[in-house]
């Protein structure tokens, strides 16, 4: 089967949607699909110049097409219509309002469209009418505050009405997602499904990495104890909050360091911070950080802190760090209950209870004998819930599902 994924964003940059794709089209190919994709030469986070990247590549395997945004992303429908010529491909899925473009070789070649959510975007694109005190916002208010404005959400609304009355099957990355859209548009109940994403596994279940590729530098003789922050450094995920409740946590635990690693608009305001609070001993910021040396943070950590107070659809770093066995500590909020087992395999605490969260880190770094069985179980949960090749196998017979259908 010949496959097109239409993205806002791909490699080079190393978004969680990004990966997440670049997870199921491996598996795909594995199984003898053709895998197209179409991107914009855009992104959250890259380690390269997306504007120096070429317009065609074969990524692992992946052909991939880079295109303009310009002009409402126009390029991109010319760019399906010519690869369409080209290779004939027999299914679309897609994320965000661009598959649109998908609707017209739906009406005219009969071909399947999934729409991938990987979020509540195309319901509330800053999630602050979703989060857990959405009882304080009217509708009015939350417009207010959305970076993109009114005029441009009731564009992609209209947008996202076509979208859903023409797409063959909705694929839901968790069933915080899946309902969200139901409870705000009960008519897609009857199409929405969740596939929770997963990750890439070794034969032993864990992924394959290489150990002490970073090394935490050990002032004390006795091993330090480690909190790791992976993600964007941005307002809501609040790792500032971590740094400074940081001095008490020390006050615990002496041997105590904070690793961040990612970058963001909030980098210069957190390392102030820092210097502000006479961390420079305790808190290391490693920048942006992939493949075995991202796998070494996990390997090293005995913590990993997600502070976020956003519903977060699922989290595709706190599956990889329980893969490596780091336990996570995090908000019951958005898709962390369907990740985390609390007190089995990681840590729930109430939204906004910070001093919980506090205490909860010092109670579970001084518990060594439950740390380690903790670390366990969060290896087995990724090894029989969020393994990439099991639920490649679930889209793969949806797939063949709706060819048979067509």
């Amino acid at each position: 089967m010949k496959i097109l994924f239409i993205l806002n964003s791909f490699y080079p940059s190393i978004g969680g949607v990004e990966k997440v794709t670049e997870n199921y089209c491996n598996e795909l190919i594995k199984m003898g699909h053709e895998i197209y994709l179409i991107s914009f030469r855009r992104g959250q986070i890259s380690s390269m110049n997306l504007n120096t990247t070429p317009d065609f590549e074969v990524y692992n395997g992946i052909n991939l097409y880079r295109v303009s945004d310009r002009f409402y992303g126009i390029f991109m429908f010319f760019k399906m219509i010519k690869i369409y010529k080209k290779v004939k491909f027999d299914l679309i899925q897609f994320s965000d309002f661009w598959g649109v473009f998908a609707i017209f070789f739906k009406l005219k070649y009969n071909i399947p469209i999934v729409h991938h959510l990987h979020g509540y975007q195309e319901i509330c694109p800053t999630g602050l009418y979703l989060c857990g005190n959405s009882h304080k916002y009217s509708i009015k208010q939350c417009h207010s505050y959305c970076s993109q404005g009114l005029l441009k959400i009731l564009r992609e609304r209209f947008i996202y009405k076509s979208i859903w009355k023409f797409t063959d099957l909705i694929v839901a990355v968790s069933d915080a997602v899946k309902f969200a859209y139901i409870k705000t548009k009960f008519s897609l109940k009857k199409k929405i499904l969740t596939i929770y994403n997963g990750i890439s596994l070794d034969e032993n279940g864990a992924s394959s990495s290489t150990k002490n590729l970073y090394q935490i530098d050990n002032s004390n003789e006795k091993k330090d104890r480690v909190l790791l922050f992976v993600g964007r450094l941005i307002d809501h995920r609040n790792i500032i909050k971590i740094i400074r409740i940081l001095p008490e946590l020390i006050e615990k635990i002496s041997n105590l360091k904070l690793i961040i690693t990612g970058s963001g608009p909030k980098a210069l305001l957190l390392k102030s911070e820092v210097e502000k609070n006479g961390l420079n001993k305790n808190v290391v910021f490693t920048g942006i950080l992939t493949g075995d040396k991202l796998a070494n943070m996990y390997l090293n950590a005995d913590l990993l802190v997600m502070p976020i107070t956003f519903p977060e659809p699922l989290s595709t770093v706190i599956i990889e760090a329980m893969s490596k066995g780091c336990p996570v500590i995090t908000f019951n909020i958005g898709g962390m209950p369907e990740i985390i087992d609390n007190e089995k395999d990681g840590f729930l605490i109430p939204p906004y209870d910070w001093e919980l969260f506090k205490e909860k880190i010092i109670k579970i770094l001084t518990d060594n004998k439950k740390l380690i069985k903790i670390k366990q179980n969060a290896k087995k949960k990724v090894e029989l819930k969020f393994n990439i090749r099991n639920q490649a196998r679930k889209i793969n017979k949806i797939y063949l599902k709706l060819m048979g259908r067509k």
